[in-house]
């Protein structure tokens, strides 16, 4: 075998060290380059992060100043006057005494459709207003409009915002 090495001229192993040395030097060049974009893709990467990081912290707190106005509206628009005053009705309490039987049933002694009337029917007694209750129920009903208005119009503003 040695005898077989000595049948190549020396020129010939010179070339042949060149090129390995050649493809060795090509290979840690990439492998070098290789290290080098990745390093620069993490602070790269690392950039991005940051910035949407900082981009989201900006999206919570708006997100947070506007619920806040909503709120703000909601909680003043329940302590506002109602859009238009709510009458005070009066309204005659429920009875609490027996319904007569109908006449001519098993067990009726009446004969006709005016007995079994009580004083309570006849509009005689206490009166219930409603007129309060439906003021609050009102007063409420109003601050919750004002406040899905000014979260749709929350809405419309960040969907203009997010076109351009």
């Amino acid at each position: 075998m040695l005898a077989l090495l000595k049948l190549i001229p020396f020129r010939d192993w010179l070339w042949a060290a060149l090129a390995a040395a050649l493809a060795a030097l090509l290979l840690a060049g990439a492998v070098h380059e290789r290290h080098v974009q990745a390093a620069k893709d993490a602070a790269a990467n690392a950039r991005e992060v940051a910035l949407i990081d900082k981009h989201n912290t900006d999206l919570q707190n708006l997100a947070a100043t506007k619920d806040a106005a909503v709120e703000k509206a909601y909680e003043d628009g329940k302590n506002a006057a109602p859009m238009q005053p709510v009458p005070h009705v009066l309204c005659y309490r429920p009875r609490t005494d027996k319904l007569p039987a109908a006449p001519g049933s098993v067990g009726s002694t009446s004969q006709g459709p005016q007995s079994g009337v009580s004083a309570s029917d006849s509009g005689a007694g206490s009166t219930l207003d409603i007129g309060p209750p439906i003021t609050v129920r009102g007063k409420d009903a109003d601050a919750q409009i004002r406040a899905l208005q000014q979260d749709v119009q929350n809405l419309l503003d960040e969907m203009t915002s997010a076109k351009h």
